[in-house]
């Protein structure tokens, strides 16, 4: 993944990105909540789950759509573009790595960073960690994954003027452990995302609801959906009773697809408990263990 030289420039950060090598065929099998904010305005956010094995190359592509500074996106991890100019820049302990195309090498070598090709980087590389309960938050695989994790602008999205947006993740949760029929990428939020068994009370859902960035939630998931199609038992809403009108099935869509996985600090996490088969999500089940580490289990129990 990384080049001699840019190892030489930034030896801390290419020997961290290559710490889970050893179990990264488990660890993509997560689904992780992430938080993208502005970095001169913080308050502008949104939150999005992405897949384990989501790409840097990706990444950077639903960083440039959901902050507006891109006005298309493709889903496929073999299709889609990066706005040139843009990157993915990670910063720890006074290195700095840019992870973009194979062209941005010269320039981040004239701006001494090192640099990484981002399409042969995963997220969970970036993210080292896992959550092994409900409430107990993200386990990280070492010390340091922890420290790179929590620092403030590790990760950022660059955008080709410069403005750069944080990137941090919130939970890192095995799919066996969450619907995983739920199409990826997603935008969710965390207000009335639901009570005890996970789901919002859909009649209720504002088909208004915005991201910091002003897009529509709705229309934004329908969007990144692309060609694919969502299950057909989302849209029961009263078996047996009349038939739902399209706005309630508009409805019903929209608040599924926009619950969260778990809340902003990476507690209650919505996990599959109950009749599994049929994919139901309750809150606070606890996870199996056995199914949590099919994701690959932290070494020595992981630091918290």
């Amino acid at each position: 993944v990384i080049s001699p030289d840019s190892a030489a420039t930034a030896p801390i950060l290419a020997k961290y990105i290559s710490a889970i090598d050893d179990k990264l065929k488990s660890r993509v099998k997560t689904n992780l909540q992430l938080k993208i904010s502005s970095d001169a305005q913080p308050t502008k956010s949104v939150l999005v789950v992405v897949s384990g094995a989501t790409n840097i190359k990706k990444l950077n592509q639903i960083c440039a759509y959901l902050t507006g500074n891109d006005s298309t996106f493709q889903y496929h991890s073999q299709r889609g573009k990066c706005m040139k100019g843009s990157r993915v820049e990670l910063s720890y302990k006074g290195e700095t790595m840019w992870l973009a195309d194979k062209p941005s090498a010269k320039k981040a070598t004239a701006a001494g960073a090192a640099h990484a090709e981002d399409k042969n980087c995963k997220i969970v590389q970036l993210f080292q960690g896992l959550n092994k309960d409900v409430d107990g938050g993200i386990y990280y695989d070492s010390q340091q994954a922890k420290d790179f994790a929590t620092a403030a602008g590790s990760v950022a999205w660059v955008s080709p003027d410069g403005e750069r947006y944080n990137v941090t993740a919130q939970c890192i949760v095995a799919n066996k452990c969450v619907n995983s029929n739920e199409l990826l990428p997603r935008v969710v939020t965390i207000e009335g995302r639901g009570e005890a068994d996970g789901y919002r009370d859909t009649r209720d859902f504002d088909m208004s609801t915005k991201t910091g960035f002003n897009m529509n939630v709705a229309r934004t998931n329908d969007y990144m959906l692309g060609d694919r199609e969502r299950r057909a038992d989302w849209l029961v809403i009263d078996r047996g009773g009349p038939g739902p009108s399209q706005a309630q099935l508009d409805r019903r869509v929209a608040a599924i697809a926009s619950r969260a996985l778990s809340d902003e600090d990476g507690a209650s996490v919505n996990c599959v408990g109950g009749d599994r088969k049929n994919g139901f999500l309750y809150r606070h089940v606890r996870m199996k263990e056995s199914e949590v580490a099919t994701a690959g289990l932290p070494a020595n129990g992981g630091i918290k």
